[in-house]
């Protein structure tokens, strides 16, 4: 994770994109190619994956085959995209 990370919360908007989003109400939106780090099952903390768009599934995935949950905890990673 960054330096200062500024850990969030995994939503999906209205418009179909997710985004994380801080207590201050403010969010960082998801797209296909971005690189976040997201909370895992097991405890493992969080960790770095890239995010995709299935258009014949119509949704956001993992390409690390993490799930994707609303609530997950997660951290936006600016400038760096597989």
């Amino acid at each position: 994770m960054s330096q200062e990370a500024r850990i969030g919360r995994l939503t999906p908007l209205q418009s179909g994109y997710w985004a994380i989003v801080y207590e201050e109400g403010e969010h960082d939106e998801i797209h296909s190619g971005d690189s976040i780090y997201v909370e895992v099952s097991g405890g493992n903390g969080l960790l770095l994956t890239r995010v995709e768009y299935d258009n014949q599934k119509r949704r956001f995935y993992s390409v690390d085959g993490y799930d994707l949950k609303v609530g997950y905890r997660a951290e936006y990673v600016h400038g760096l995209r597989f």
